[in-house]
């Protein structure tokens, strides 16, 4: 198995936000709210809390169970680590592939997707307003068209560093996974930038050559506020 990891600080921020472990068969990616103070810091103790977790867990260890031990856990060390200090947090996806199996585990809006015969699909499931937006739409409490068009449509509505986590999205039973699968976790520095056809596209490359096009894309959008990036 191969894999390759490129992230960017973007044009907006100050420093890069977005914090990635990539040590098979676990990997990690949590993107620091550089709206809010010490994202960079909840990002970085979220990677580092898996990653050392995953190093001393049983490796027996279902990884559904192991991923979901090490949310609370790392969820518990962050409300601790931000205590009686400024609103900060981060989001965060986290996979581990092993036996064959993909399991992940995602809080907030960065993405797990699956590559497979070409196709790109996208397996978690973001938590933003959006999604709420839409169930108010779903129950004619507000028109269908207000459900993008709003200004607050991408605002996160689950993340570490929120508290108390309304929100969690993870698979229990894991995806097999077949020859010539591959997996992108983004942050939305990228896919916020890039369509899901460009997305696609890329993911037909080898890891290393898509990650490294993902990162010259971006840089060619010349876009005016562009966030972290991360792939």
């Amino acid at each position: 198995m191969k894999a390759y990891m490129k992230t960017h600080r973007g044009l907006v921020r100050e420093q890069n936000e977005d914090t990635i472990c990539v040590a098979d068969p676990l990997y990690v990616l949590a993107d620091g709210m550089g709206g809010l103070s010490n994202g960079r810091a909840v990002s970085q103790a979220l990677v580092r809390c898996f990653e050392e977790g995953f190093l001393r867990a049983d490796p027996t260890f279902g990884s559904a169970d192991l991923l979901l031990q090490l949310a609370i856990r790392a969820n518990a060390q962050v409300n601790g680590m931000l205590q009686g200090q400024e609103r900060s947090g981060s989001t965060l996806v986290a996979a581990v592939i092993r036996g064959g199996l993909l399991h992940f585990l995602c809080v907030g809006d960065s993405r797990v997707y699956l590559y497979r015969g070409g196709g790109l699909i996208q397996l978690s499931r973001e938590h933003i307003f959006q999604e709420e937006l839409a169930v108010r739409a779903l129950n004619r409490e507000i028109p269908g068209s207000r459900v993008r068009a709003d200004r607050q449509a991408r605002a996160l509505t689950s993340y570490f560093g929120i508290g108390h986590i309304p929100a969690l999205d993870r698979n229990d039973a894991g995806i097999k996974l077949i020859s010539g699968d591959k997996i992108l976790l983004a942050s939305d520095g990228v896919f916020g930038t890039l369509t899901d056809q460009t997305l696609e596209a890329l993911m037909a490359m080898e890891p290393e050559a898509a990650a490294q096009a993902m990162a010259e894309r971006i840089a060619a959008a010349d876009k005016r506020y562009q966030d972290n990036h991360t792939a």
